[in-house]
């Protein structure tokens, strides 16, 4: 007869998997946290919630700084966006990834200041969508912005007030989450770009 299992083996055994399950579970969170998964910022999936940052640059009179959209970018194509937005690498701080994307697609660096955080999930007319948590990010224009012809196709510089106002009545001139921004977070906004340079 095979003498019954000690109860230390069984509790080892169990504690072994309750491990492994926690170290599958982290890997998962970071891989979300991380924007794991390819450097789309369009997600196939609605239930995919991925990290993202968003940045708004002000000029020196105050204006914030807009992009227009390549008109072939695969979702939101020729439509005005604040200055830059984007996911980080597998690996990358948030506030690296909004650094570096800020120079590739505008030419520019800029000391960031976290705003606030939203969330927000929607559908684009192509099939694409985005589920993001993002990080919002303030600072001041230092510099000659220089876009990416293949990223950017026009620049200008809006006080917010009237970024306001024409978003409202032409809606369908900006970009979706540029909208939720000025719909949800407008005090935030307002109270990010009147507080001067930023400290990180």
């Amino acid at each position: 007869m095979q003498p019954l299992p000690h109860a230390s083996s069984r509790f080892t055994r169990l504690t072994l998997v309750a491990l492994a399950l926690f170290v599958l579970l982290a890997v998962v969170a970071f891989a979300s946290r991380s924007g794991f998964g390819g450097s789309s910022d369009a997600r196939p999936s609605p239930a995919y919630v991925s990290w993202a940052f968003s940045i708004f640059l002000v000029d020196r009179q105050g204006a914030i700084v807009l992009q227009k959209r390549h008109p072939e970018k695969y979702h939101s194509g020729g439509l005005w966006a604040n200055t830059c937005c984007g996911h980080p690498r597998p690996g990358e701080a948030t506030i690296e990834g909004a650094r570096r994307r800020l120079f590739e697609e505008v030419g520019v660096r800029a000391r960031l200041r976290l705003a606030f955080r939203s969330r927000y999930a929607v559908s684009f007319g192509n099939g694409l969508s985005e589920n993001e948590i993002v990080n919002v990010y303030c600072g001041s224009l230092a510099g000659e912005l220089r876009p990416d012809p293949s990223e950017v196709v026009d620049l200008a510089s809006v006080p917010f007030e009237r970024l306001l106002r024409e978003a409202e009545r032409e809606p369908s001139s900006y970009a979706y989450w540029l909208q939720h921004y000025l719909r949800n977070h407008r005090r935030e906004l307002e109270r990010a770009l009147a507080n001067g340079t930023p400290l990180s």
